[in-house]
């Protein structure tokens, strides 16, 4: 592809649930490189302050400090070796600007609710700990069928949040467009077990069981969801601006973009496949034109600009159609090769476990 399709990624999240510490978590392990995928900012100079950042987390165990009112953007290409794959537009907003009113908060959080209406992919990112406190009050109610979710005691804000990305997914469908894909991050997962009483393991597994009550935007139909525990080292539940370095360990940082960009490729398929049809169509079109004219008494002389304006439209369909086809080709081979990188996450299709 010489021009890499551009993809929207939204981050939503309530105040200190891990937006920020995933983002550059992410970026350094995909900017190092990951089964042969690499990330990088468009902008050199924004690839030196994420990795300063990470320098300073693994070297002094300084914090990313958390964001101010005016939204981060950031513009990466992901790469398959050196041939881009996608153009990635990434904002990092507040954790208040999802959870504010339009007309007392700042302006980020119209720009947000703006952003999610044509956003690709939305990643609902929830502090682990609150998780793991969540599991610990469905555990002790003894609850044997799924939770209900109390929105008077959602610490995670998950329910709000929801609301949010069920308003993109409505603008979207209500386009034609296919809806976003959705990434239940489970940030600070080395929390889990600590808050819920039991193993990361059972308490995931709790999640996954009560997942239609707790994100039930991920198991409707008509959307592809995963389930993504995170981890960026086991720095403990405190609030501090400073963490252990040696207890730097990042796990999973990396599936929820490779997720984005196989949803992204899977459903670009269908979009190219119409457009195939299309092309297709005006094709025969334009050659039962030039039959018919040329068909008739004299007819290559009379309607020989007709004739010449459908060849050359014939033409230059028959070369887009050749380049669509390279380019299924090319983005299914890619989707399949992603999907074997996504080997064991839990994702979930129209409310269907997949794997």
């Amino acid at each position: 592809m010489s021009t890499p399709p551009k993809m929207t990624v939204t981050m939503l999240g309530a105040p200190g649930s891990g937006k920020t510490m995933f983002l550059h978590g992410m970026y350094a392990i995909l900017s190092a490189g990951f089964e042969g995928y690499f990330l990088y900012t468009v902008d050199p100079d924004q690839d030196l302050d994420l990795m300063d950042a990470w320098d300073l987390l693994s070297d002094k165990g300084e914090t990313p400090p958390p964001n101010d009112p005016e939204p981060v953007p950031y513009d990466f290409v992901l790469k398959d070796g050196l041939t881009p794959l996608v153009e990635i537009d990434l904002v990092d907003f507040r954790g208040g600007a999802a959870l504010d009113r339009v007309a007392e908060g700042p302006d980020d959080v119209r720009v947000l609710r703006e952003r999610l209406a044509r956003s690709d992919s939305i990643y609902l990112v929830l502090d682990g700990a609150n998780v793991g406190r969540t599991v610990a009050s469905i555990l002790a109610s003894g609850q044997t069928g799924p939770a209900v979710l109390d929105r008077g005691q959602d610490s995670t804000q998950v329910a709000r949040l929801m609301r949010f990305i069920s308003d993109a997914t409505q603008a979207r469908t209500s386009r034609g467009q296919a809806a976003p894909s959705v990434v239940v991050l489970i940030s600070k997962t080395d929390l889990l077990a600590q808050t819920s009483g039991v193993s990361r393991a059972e308490a995931l597994a709790v999640v996954a069981k009560n997942l239609d009550r707790l994100a039930s935007i991920a198991t409707v139909k008509g959307v592809t969801a995963m389930v993504c525990p995170v981890s960026i080292g086991a720095f403990g539940t405190g609030d501090s601006d400073r963490v252990d370095p040696t207890a730097l360990n990042p796990e999973n940082v990396y599936h929820p973009m490779i997720f984005s960009l196989w949803h992204f490729l899977s459903e670009g398929q269908d979009e190219h496949a119409l457009a195939l049809r299309r092309d297709n169509a005006r094709l025969s079109a334009a050659a039962e034109v030039v039959s018919e004219r040329r068909g008739q008494l004299f007819g290559s002389w009379r309607h020989s600009t007709v004739i010449s304006q459908n060849e050359q439209e014939m033409a230059a369909l028959r070369e887009r159609i050749a380049e669509l086809k390279q380019t299924m080709s090319e983005e299914g081979r890619r989707a399949v090769t992603l999907m074997s990188a996504l080997a064991g996450m839990p994702i979930i299709k129209d409310g269907e476990w997949q794997s």
